[in-house]
């Protein structure tokens, strides 16, 4: 990385004995006077940090793979286009930790494979809200809806832990304590 005065520079061009520094946190220029002492070889490397999508979700734009390790090696798993995802974490300006919405995997993407635009969430539920069953409801041990079934009466009141999918929520029953998995239109 470049430096002016010990101060990052994002690029650097030189002709004719100057040099200009552009730094993009100021967006000033800097030019400055090569001297016979100045002169030395250096690297001009960019660095480029990751954007801030983390939370964000999206969908894959075409058939992609994700891997279990963060420079994109190790277990390969294979997803269709429009598969749902939400970012975790921007590891690098090209890798992300994702979450699989449909499955709950979490794996490591190139970021290029999913579209640009963020999905809107239309959920009506917000993450803590406390809500009330419109009928009997049965909750589930698994998030794909199978697994140990319970039985709950209609106005029982759950708090929305989380979002598992747009049709599944994680939630907690109050009078229970328990945590378990529901459709997400089972409410009122």
């Amino acid at each position: 990385m470049l430096s002016l005065n010990n101060k990052p520079c994002l690029f650097s061009i030189s002709f004719s004995g100057y040099i200009i520094y552009y730094n993009p946190p100021r967006f000033c220029v800097y030019i400055s006077i090569l001297t016979p002492n100045y002169l030395g070889s250096y690297t001009n490397t960019v660095s480029t940090q990751p954007q801030n999508t983390a939370g964000m979700t999206k969908k894959l734009s075409r058939a992609s793979i994700l891997y279990s390790n963060s420079n994109l090696t190790g277990i390969r798993y294979n997803y269709k286009a429009n598969t749902t995802i939400t970012i975790l974490q921007n590891v690098s300006a090209n890798v992300d930790k994702v979450r699989v919405n449909q499955t709950g995997r979490i794996a490591y993407i190139n970021n290029s494979n999913y579209t640009n635009v963020a999905i809107s969430q239309s959920k009506s539920t917000a993450v803590g809200q406390y809500k009330r069953f419109k009928a009997r409801t049965t909750l589930y041990s698994n998030s794909n809806l199978t697994g140990t079934k319970y039985s709950y009466l209609p106005q029982t009141q759950v708090k929305v832990v989380r979002h598992v999918s747009s049709n599944v929520d994680y939630v907690f029953v109050v009078k229970t304590g328990r945590y378990a998995y529901v459709n997400s239109h089972s409410y009122r």
